[in-house]
């Protein structure tokens, strides 16, 4: 059942984006996918490793999935450009496949402008069944897809 949605927040011009558009995403496939934000088991963050990138993503995932687990795979295979996405859709299938989230690698020193609860050392037990992905590019495009299984 998977259920998604693709946003845009224009950048202005030598500005920069507030995402917006990527808590519009998330809400979307959520609302498509008829699931709450208690009902996800995980969130499979763009997870870029720019400063400023993971604060404006955290931030928009604590608004719309406060308490949510986060992980983010690029920390494995670093950032595919264009493949990221299905990359880590596969990370996610299998981690619903399997029951775990994995782990954040490199994930030391939490950073108190990112509220979100990244999963890091060990690999997270869940029998949630649910997983949101998420990607965004910093001149406004923002898509989330929702993965369930039965």
């Amino acid at each position: 059942m998977p259920s998604s949605a693709g946003t845009c927040e224009p950048r202005p011009r030598g500005g920069v984006i507030t995402g917006g558009g990527l808590r519009r995403a998330m809400g979307l496939a959520l609302a498509r996918a008829g699931l709450g934000a208690k009902e996800i088991g995980h969130v499979n963050a763009h997870g870029s490793g720019a400063i400023w990138e993971d604060q404006l993503e955290a931030q928009a995932i604590q608004e719309v999935l406060p308490a949510v687990p986060v992980t983010a795979p690029k920390s494995y295979f670093g950032n595919l450009g264009a493949a990221c996405g299905a990359m880590e859709m596969a990370v996610s299938l299998l981690s619903l496949r399997d029951g775990l989230v994995p782990a954040t690698l490199n994930y030391e020193q939490p950073d108190p402008r990112c509220p979100v609860q990244v999963v890091r050392g060990e690999p997270l037990p869940s029998s949630a069944g649910t997983a949101l992905l998420i990607n965004w590019t910093t001149i406004g495009q923002s898509a989330a897809v929702v993965l369930a299984v039965r």
